[in-house]
């Protein structure tokens, strides 16, 4: 069956990363992680060693995007199960063990995808590349920038009020919008008439 793929945008660029997922499932069958845990585990070995678990759940948060109580999580189970070793003081290291299954997964997974990546022209990796850091760089700052309030909808309530019929000389609306936009009067001192 030949995959019909959509045009470059959000469609293909998920459709690929679901598909890159499921070659990571598959090649991580039988280990006890997840693809998660196992990008968890990536960046810990990425990571200087040792690195306080603060700032390591703050790296995998901010570069992964897993809430920090599923990395704080993550870091809890990959040290239960050897990859990594917590000292007293919150300092996480990567253990001999853990780099070793580590190195040993990224070989069988690079391995694995070999196939997709083979006979691509260099020109075409170089601009597939400079889009998608292009593309991972605006996302980020759209990520942690502000939320913008949504534009007003027709009928609420401050276009209603704005749309309201012009206020009638001496009327309660203007006496009020004299009353809250005018500064107040205070007496600049004794009269000079009254003295």
């Amino acid at each position: 069956m030949e995959i019909i793929a959509p045009p470059f945008g959000p469609a293909l660029i998920g459709q690929v990363e679901k598909a890159l997922n499921a070659l990571l499932c598959r090649g991580l069958t039988g280990t006890g992680l997840t693809e998660s845990r196992w990008v968890t585990l990536t960046l810990a070995v990425a990571a200087p060693s040792p690195t306080a678990r603060t700032d390591l759940i703050s790296h995998v948060h901010r570069t992964a995007r897993f809430p920090r109580e599923e990395v704080a999580e993550h870091l809890t189970a990959l040290t239960a199960s050897g990859f990594l070793a917590e000292d007293p003081s919150g300092r996480i290291t990567v253990t001999a063990e853990g780099r070793s299954r580590w190195s040993a997964l990224r070989a069988s997974l690079d391995q694995a995808t070999a196939p997709l990546w083979a006979a691509l022209p260099p020109a075409d990796v170089a601009v597939a590349e400079r889009v998608l850091t292009t593309l991972l760089t605006r996302a980020d700052a759209l990520l942690t920038a502000p939320p913008e309030l949504p534009p007003a909808q027709p009928g609420a309530r401050s276009e209603r009020l704005s749309a309201s019929p012009p206020a009638q000389p001496g009327g309660r609306s203007e006496r009020l919008s004299a009353r809250y936009s005018a500064p107040p009067a205070y007496p600049a001192g004794p009269d000079p008439a009254r003295v």
